[in-house]
């Protein structure tokens, strides 16, 4: 035989080996006693957790220490640490990567996102955090107490007080992304932080009031009921009540929010009317422009504008508000 018939019958012997069907294995022999169950692993194993589970739920590489306690259906993701004398409230859900630390009560319905902190020492050189303290060994260091139905964002925190004080927030807030709230600070309920938004110490927030983005708050210092403040400014002396601040001004009342807040139009007439009221005392009863600084909008020439509307609101609301 030649060499170019021996190479085309080695090519067809092996196109027929290639190409030929192979009989499928057989089946393996095994007892039905034998199988092993399919395996199943718990929502905490698997790093899943539903929300309809009426048991609390913790994912994995989570650390859980100390005296914690978890209402129905509450949930913790993966690679958070909650350690301390921790109350979580029912169907509060908190995200992977986030610190719980030291004496603080959760309420319910709330979500919390990843890389949130709540808790730790306060950032305050006088009261320096013990690291190799228990969290939960000291009541007399305060507490945070959180309310129901509240969002934190991404990288949002919560600071512990100082000693014998509380930092509390509200229910219906939102604390936005890196926004803080630090030590012995009061937010109250639907109060808005923005991204950025910061709160000095022994700092107070009136209920549905809003700090736009990047804005700072000097501590000890007060925000008044449905005030608004621009964004990327610094508050350094007390916001009064259902006012707009912007460039670090009042500019008007905060008309949009308070109509939001369901109150009504006589209402909003008498606020307007008291912070006219308010100017004109400053100024002796003198009209001042309105494109002047400071009260802006509202001089004493506005006063008869809002005369007789909604009489009962007047410097005395705006004072009891504060």
């Amino acid at each position: 035989m030649t060499a170019a018939p021996a190479f085309e019958a080695a090519r067809t012997a092996l196109g027929r080996w290639f190409h030929r069907a192979l009989p499928p294995p057989p089946p393996a022999a095994r007892p039905a006693s034998s199988r092993p169950p399919p395996a199943r692993r718990c929502p905490a194993e698997a790093g899943l957790v539903t929300r309809s589970s009426a048991e609390p739920q913790v994912g994995a590489g989570s650390a859980v220490r100390g005296d914690v306690e978890l209402g129905e259906g509450a949930r913790i993701g993966r690679c958070c640490v909650v350690e301390g004398r921790v109350r979580i409230g029912a169907r509060t859900r908190i995200d992977d990567h986030c610190v719980v630390r030291g004496r603080v009560t959760i309420g319910e319905d709330n979500w919390i996102y990843p890389f949130c902190t709540v808790g730790t020492g306060s950032q305050h050189s006088a009261y320096p955090e013990d690291p190799g303290a228990d969290p939960s060994a000291d009541p007399g260091r305060g507490e945070i107490v959180m309310g129901s139905s509240n969002t934190m964002r991404g990288y949002a925190s919560i600071n512990l007080p100082t000693v014998s004080g509380r930092t509390s927030v509200g229910s219906g807030c939102h604390l936005l992304a890196y926004s803080h709230v630090a030590h012995d600070c009061g937010v109250r309920d639907g109060a808005i932080l923005s991204a950025g938004a910061i709160l000095g110490g022994h700092t107070e927030v009136g209920a549905g009031s809003h700090l736009g983005l990047g804005t700072m708050v000097h501590p000890h210092t007060r925000i008044g009921r449905l005030a608004m403040v621009g964004l990327r400014r610094a508050v350094v002396r007390d916001v009064p009540p259902f006012a707009l601040i912007n460039a670090g001004r009042f500019t008007k009342v905060n008309a949009v929010g308070m109509e939001r807040a369901s109150m009504s139009a006589a209402e909003i007439a008498g606020v307007r009317c008291a912070y006219a009221e308010v100017a004109a005392a400053a100024w002796g009863g003198e009209a001042r422009p309105r494109a002047a600084r400071g009260w802006g909008r509202l001089g004493a020439g506005d006063t008869g504008v809002f005369r007789g509307h909604g009489a009962h609101l007047r410097i005395s609301t705006i004072t009891a508000e504060l």
